[in-house]
């Protein structure tokens, strides 16, 4: 799997992680009365309650923020990505290229 796909399954996770939330929230807020909250909210998300392959790019952006965190953390733990062809593993799948070594085996 190549970062960039990495970053589209992490991001596309993120979005069904918002909606989930998003839901929850304006649910909670029904439940507990606050039916003027829940509306205003609902109308605010409900626009975006859609899978993340259909978003605009715009919308898509705001979920690579977080996907790209996660990525930055696994490169912080020492998975590396495949300068040839941009897979990340210790051995690459993609060009068998060995990796480096992971800071401190080296």
């Amino acid at each position: 799997m190549t970062v960039e796909e990495l970053r589209e399954k992490l991001s596309n996770l993120e979005h069904e992680q918002w909606i989930s939330w998003s839901k929850y929230t304006v649910r909670a807020l029904k439940e507990a009365g606050y039916t003027q909250a829940a509306a205003l909210l609902e109308a605010k998300y409900s626009p975006n309650w859609t899978p993340y392959a259909k978003l605009p790019e715009g919308m898509k952006a705001k979920d690579r923020i977080w996907a790209d965190k996660i990525v930055d953390l696994l490169h912080e733990l020492g998975l590396e990505t495949c300068p040839d062809c941009m897979k990340m593993g210790d051995v690459c799948d993609g060009c068998s290229r060995k990796m480096p070594p992971k800071p401190g085996e080296g």
